[in-house]
């Protein structure tokens, strides 16, 4: 991406106390672009709330907003509205990302300026009757524009 480009990652939070920080982390290991990460706290009633703050007050890339409960896309809405980005990712909270896989979908985006919407593939673990199942790829490799 050029160096003019920003990159706004909203994270819709509520009650995530236990892996909001890994999600942001998984953020910060981006090279390839100026960035901001916007936290909208979204009435947790867990330590979500305070995770945000002191991830905020340890990065200046980071803010942290406060808003009574109203649901995920309200979160997102708030993020948009606090964003100063020239492209905009909705991450969930309980979202790990792989190192690197930031900077590949930016750099095939910055490739392709004509893109309006980048969508990528993800995978999970996940237990069922106390065995641990991996499921990847869900959604079909696209190629192309």
């Amino acid at each position: 991406m050029n160096a003019l480009s920003k990159v706004s990652f909203i994270i819709p939070v509520y009650n995530c106390e236990n892996y909001l920080s890994k999600c942001v982390e998984g953020i910060k290991n981006i090279s390839a672009v100026d960035y901001e990460i916007i936290l909208v706290d979204d009435g947790s009633k867990d330590q979500s709330g305070l995770i945000c703050d002191r991830l905020s007050s340890e990065d200046g890339r980071i803010c942290c907003i406060h808003q009574e409960n109203q649901g995920v896309s309200a979160a997102r809405n708030t993020g948009l509205k606090a964003a100063t980005g020239d492209y905009i990712c909705f991450i969930d909270s309980d979202d790990e990302i792989e190192p690197g896989k930031l900077d590949i979908v930016l750099g095939k985006l910055e490739q392709e300026k004509s893109v309006d919407m980048v969508i990528f593939g993800l995978s999970f673990d996940y237990y069922h009757k106390k065995r641990l199942y991996h499921r990847y790829e869900l959604l079909p490799p696209l190629t192309g524009v």
